[in-house]
């Protein structure tokens, strides 16, 4: 038989390990989750071609979609100028 005081100095360690963990825990929650630009790297700018390739990135993810949605129809309803349709219509959401 065990008794209370053995299986205290047994889970001794596990109940340190738990105590240590919520710290750790609530030490983790404090950090944002999103630094801005100037804290995480003070003198840091934007340069005009990432911002190209971030926008043409959006464009491409648009695009794609459209495309395929294009294509489900075309092939569905035998349209043939739907892609020149899709074109114009991906090109006035662009701006």
């Amino acid at each position: 038989m065990v008794s209370n005081g053995e299986v205290n100095q047994i889970i001794a360690p596990v109940i340190k390990a738990k105590q240590v963990l919520a710290k750790a825990t609530k030490t983790w929650e404090k950090i944002p989750a999103r630094l801005p630009l100037d804290e995480a790297n003070p003198g840091q700018l934007i340069l005009e071609t990432e911002r190209k390739q971030l926008l043409h990135a959006v464009r491409m993810t648009a695009f794609n979609p459209s495309m395929m949605t294009v294509a489900d129809i075309r092939s569905n309803r035998g349209f043939k100028s739907v892609f020149n349709d899709a074109n114009k219509f991906a090109s006035s959401v662009d701006r």
